[in-house]
């Protein structure tokens, strides 16, 4: 799946559990094959912290980097 940029692989990739909560999301693999965890829900450290399926998000929860990036290390 081609994705041009986080809010609209947050709003692909939406979706609930069974018990109605939001579900993980799949690993986001980039062009370059860099991948990367992309959450965001009223489980996740985001802004706002809800469950939209419209994935409008202005801060999103990142983990799990393929490798070191000098820009998040302070995070």
């Amino acid at each position: 799946m081609a994705i041009n940029n986080v809010n609209e692989f947050l709003r692909k990739t939406f979706s609930k559990t069974i018990f109605g909560t939001p579900a993980l999301r799949p690993i986001a693999v980039c062009a370059d094959g860099f991948n990367l965890s992309i959450q965001a829900s009223s489980m996740h450290y985001c802004i706002p912290n809800e469950d939209l399926s419209d994935g409008n998000y202005s801060k999103v929860e990142l983990s799990y980097l393929s490798e070191e990036v000098e820009k998040f290390t302070y995070f």
